[in-house]
């Protein structure tokens, strides 16, 4: 008996709103069974001739290899379907990448993978995607869904990025999705914290939560992000430098890089007698008080204190986070140099900072005014 049964094709009786597929079967080599194999037929075809003429030719394909000797179970990379394509990419990524990216990858593909399931798309190669499917997938993000366009952004440079990887693998002739567009995306307002604000906060912060205090001076010198400072160990404080390590495994571009610290924040981190505890120990750590411990929390936990200890308590309406804004807006203001501010932001270049600053103000200031020389 043939180890399989010729292909033919399944045209949804006519039906061009279905999809074609061109079906063979083959023996698996263990139940001795036979398992069915589908080749789509691209839906951009609308004519039922077009459609036929592809599937005779498949067919045809199909058929002389089955006879020359083709075992479908001796599966290469380029017989993948779309579902094994990405999850040999994500084994790549997760050997190429840090911990946080390759989370952030793997939530991605499993939203694009589970809508794969709904739509039967699963099974399809991935040079058998097209533009028509990844806009399909984007409306269903935006539409369905109803998230924002910033996270449709999100998930279309996730998308090329993953293509992108089959395309270098010659998986696919074509990224579809380097052909659509990202949508534009509302600018978010900044918020500040004026001179007054800050007086007030450190009144009362520096005597019922001293760490939070630390932390606030940390996002407003040294303009580091919630998830670096929980990252932020014992060690990586240089206070005969006066500079902070920020590793690569632990920000976001993935870069070790340094940041200066103000003499302010140089003595309220020594406030916190870090001397008392082992270099591996991150500064922050326990829930409410953000104590030194060897166990790492939540980014969100900083947000969380914020709320209780200044939000509910003294009716602040502002985010801690918003201290970086406000110290790129004061720095600007003194006349730190844009390129100082890059450093210390770690952007990438000057046009990103420029960016920023951009948000930030739009306007000269006091310091145009007391620097520019008279007529």
């Amino acid at each position: 008996m043939e180890k399989y049964l010729l292909a033919k094709i399944i045209d949804a009786n006519g039906d061009l709103s279905a999809r074609w597929y061109v079906e063979y079967k083959f023996k698996h080599p263990e139940t001795n069974q036979y398992v069915k194999f589908r080749e789509w037929i691209s839906a951009k075809l609308n004519t039922r001739t077009a459609r036929y003429a592809k599937a005779s030719e498949l067919k045809r394909t199909i058929n002389i290899k089955l006879q020359t000797g083709f075992n479908p179970f001796e599966i290469t990379q380029k017989n993948y379907n779309i579902r094994q394509a990405f999850d040999e990419i994500l084994k790549i990524k997760g050997a190429t990448t840090g911990t946080r990216s390759n989370s952030t990858y793997k939530s991605l593909a499993n939203a694009f993978l589970e809508w794969l399931d709904k739509k039967n798309y699963d099974k399809l190669r991935p040079s058998e995607f097209n533009k028509s499917n990844a806009q399909e997938y984007l409306d269903y993000i935006l539409l369905v869904k109803e998230l924002s366009a910033r996270t449709y952004n999100n998930h279309l440079v996730a998308m090329r990025t993953f293509f992108e990887s089959f395309f270098e693998r010659e998986y696919i002739e074509v990224n579809v999705w380097k052909k659509i567009k990202k949508l534009r995306t509302k600018e978010t307002s900044l918020s500040f914290f004026n001179a007054n604000e800050r007086k007030e906060i450190a009144e009362f912060l520096t005597e019922e939560h001293y760490q939070l205090y630390c932390v606030a001076l940390l996002i407003f010198y040294c303009y580091l992000r919630p998830a670096e400072i929980v990252r932020l160990k014992i060690s990586d404080i240089d206070f005969e430098k006066n500079q902070i390590i920020v590793k690569g495994s632990q920000s976001k571009n993935g870069r070790t890089q340094i940041v200066v610290m103000h003499t302010n924040l140089v003595e309220c981190l020594k406030g916190l007698h870090l001397e008392k505890y082992p270099p591996h120990y991150n500064v922050f750590a326990t829930s409410k008080r953000l104590l030194p411990s060897p166990t790492e929390i939540a980014p969100t936990r900083i947000a969380d204190a914020w709320r209780w200890y200044v939000k509910e308590k003294h009716n602040i309406d502002k985010n801690i986070y918003d201290f970086k804004p406000s110290g790129v807006s004061e720095a600007l203001e003194g006349g730190i140099h844009a390129r100082e501010i890059q450093l210390q932001i770690r952007h990438h270049s000057l046009d990103q900072t420029q960016i920023y600053l951009d948000k930030i103000s739009n306007v000269a200031g006091q310091t145009f005014r007391e620097k520019m020389p008279s007529f």
